[in-house]
C-alpha cells in the first residue's frame, strides 16, 4: 500500500505524525533499549550525582541557545 502523503494538507500531516508518535510513546515499554545506551545513561547519571553541580536552569539554557543562533 503506497499513499502520497504530500497530497494531504500540512496541518493533517502534522497531526498524523503527532498521532503516530503518541501511539509509539504509549507502548514505549515494548521498545528494546540497547544495553550500551543504558550503561551510558547510568554512567552519566552517576557523574552528575558525584559532580554536585546542577547546571543551568532550562530557561537559562534556552536563552543561551537563542543567543548563539
Amino acid at each position: 500500500m503506497s499513499t502520497d502523503l504530500t497530497k494531504l494538507p500540512l496541518d493533517q500531516r502534522i497531526r498524523l505524525v503527532q498521532d503516530l508518535w503518541e501511539s509509539i510513546a504509549a507502548e514505549s515499554d515494548a521498545i528494546p533499549v540497547d544495553p550500551e545506551h543504558v550503561a551510558e545513561a547510568k554512567a552519566r547519571l552517576q557523574e552528575y550525582r558525584l559532580d554536585g553541580e546542577p547546571g543551568d536552569s532550562a530557561r537559562a539554557a534556552v536563552e543561551q541557545i537563542r543567543r548563539g543562533l
